[in-house]
């Protein structure tokens, strides 16, 4: 995935397997990711949880891969 956004960014992705993802980027570059959720939403406590130091963190998410 690219990105011509700047700023923190969380992308909540479902993956072709039906498990979701998610990745943090930060000015267009990926920092930082987790994968293997049940569903969005544990991808998205899991993302906030282990980026807490990110202000501003801006959410996009993908229901589709």
């Amino acid at each position: 995935m690219t990105t011509d956004k700047t700023g923190n960014q969380a992308f909540i992705l479902k993956t072709v397997a039906g498990q979701w993802k998610y990745e943090i980027w930060i000015d267009g570059e990926e920092v930082s990711g987790g994968a293997g959720y049940e569903n969005q939403f544990d991808a998205i406590e899991d993302a906030l949880e282990n980026n807490q130091h990110l202000e501003g963190l801006a959410m996009v998410i993908q229901p589709e891969p």
